[in-house]
């Protein structure tokens, strides 16, 4: 994420912080596999993590 989106879009900040501080290395390997070996649709696995995490 660039400083420029960031100074564009200050609310986003606080929804990306909170989100970097659940996202370990171990979850982004599950979920990049289900992109790329499961062929799950990338908005598909990006909404239910964040589901799961409780961030919406």
């Amino acid at each position: 994420m660039s400083t420029e989106f960031l100074d564009a879009h200050p609310d986003v900040a606080d929804v990306l912080e909170e989100l970097m501080a659940t996202l370990t290395s171990e979850d982004l390997t599950d979920l990049t596999a289900r992109v790329t070996v499961d062929r799950e649709r990338a908005e598909d696995v990006a909404r239910s993590y964040v589901r799961d995490k409780g961030l919406i």
